[in-house]
C-alpha cells in the first residue's frame, strides 16, 4: 500500500454485512435488468508469488515446494526462490526460507542423472532375469510337452498300423493329442506374444530414461516425468519424490 503497510484480509467470520443499509436510488427490478444487459467483465490476475491459489495446485502441480507449509517455490528475483505462502503467512521457518536457484537446478540435475543410470542398471539386470525365466519356464517345458505328445500320436498310428489297435479307438485317441497340441501350439504364441510386448515397453521405458541421463537445462515440465515432488528443506537439503522406485533408499 501506499502507506508502506501490508494490506491484511480479515478472515470471513468477521465480516459485518448490512443488507440494505443505503436507501436506493432505483428500483430493484431496474438495477437487476441493467445488470443482466452489462457485459460481464473477466478479472485476469497475474501468476505472481502470492497467486499461486490451491485450485491452480490442483490443475497443475507444482515441482518445487516448501517443505515446511507445502506452498510451491517461486522467483523471487532472476537467481532467488521463495515460499509463495512467505509474504502472508507468519511461520518464521517459511520466511527465511530462501534459495538461491543456479545451484539448487544444479544439484537437482545431478540426482537426476544418477537416478536414472541406476533404474537403466536395475531395469538392464531385472530384463536380464526375466528372459532367462522366459526360456526355462514359459516356452522349454511347452516345447517338450509337444514332442512327447507328437510321438506319442506318431506311435498311436504304428498301432493302428501294425493292427494292435483298432481304427475307432485309434481316431479317439489321435484327436485328443492333436487337440492337447493345439492347446500347446496357442500358448507358445501367446508367450511369444506378450514377450515381444514385453520387451517393446522395456524399450520405450529406457528411450525415456536415456532422455534424462544428458538433460542439460532444469525444465520443470520434462522433469514432471521421471519426479513427483522435490520439498524443499534449505539450501543444501532437498527431498525428491520419484514416479519409478526409489533407487538411492535400496542402495542405502
Amino acid at each position: 500500500m501506499h502507506t508502506g503497510h501490508k494490506a491484511v484480509l480479515n478472515d470471513e467470520t468477521e465480516w459485518v454485512r448490512l443488507e440494505n443499509h443505503h436507501t436506493a436510488i432505483i428500483d430493484r427490478a431496474l438495477f437487476e435488468k441493467a445488470n443482466e444487459m452489462h457485459p460481464k467483465k473477466r478479472r485476469i490476475v497475474a501468476e505472481s508469488r502470492t497467486n499461486f491459489t490451491l485450485e491452480r495446485r490442483k490443475k497443475q502441480p507444482a515441482l518445487l515446494i516448501c517443505a515446511n507449509c507445502g506452498h510451491s517455490l517461486l522467483k523471487e528475483t532472476e537467481h532467488l526462490l521463495k515460499c509463495s505462502d512467505a509474504r502472508t503467512n507468519g511461520d518464521p521457518v517459511c520466511r527465511s526460507l530462501v534459495i538461491r536457484r543456479e545451484p539448487l537446478e544444479e544439484n537437482i540435475l545431478g540426482l537426476v542423472h544418477q537416478y536414472a543410470a541406476s533404474l537403466l542398471e536395475k531395469e538392464k539386470k531385472a530384463s536380464s532375469k526375466s528372459q532367462c525365466e522366459y526360456k526355462e519356464i514359459n516356452t522349454a517345458e511347452l516345447q517338450k510337452q509337444s514332442r512327447q505328445l507328437t510321438s506319442e500320436k506318431m506311435k498311436l498310428y504304428d498301432d493302428y498300423k501294425d493292427g494292435r489297435m483298432d481304427r475307432d479307438l485309434y481316431k479317439q485317441r489321435a484327436e485328443k493329442i492333436s487337440g492337447q497340441l493345439d492347446e500347446i501350439k496357442r500358448k507358445i504364441e501367446d508367450a511369444e506374444n506378450s514377450k515381444k510386448l514385453l520387451e517393446q515397453n522395456e524399450l520405450s521405458d529406457k528411450i525415456k530414461l536415456k532422455d534424462f541421463l544428458g538433460i542439460q537445462k532444469f525444465d520443470a515440465e520434462k522433469l514432471c516425468e521421471i519426479i513427483k515432488v522435490i520439498r524443499i528443506h534449505s539450501q543444501d537439503e532437498i527431498e525428491i519424490e520419484w514416479n519409478f522406485d526409489d533407487i538411492f533408499s535400496e542402495q542405502r
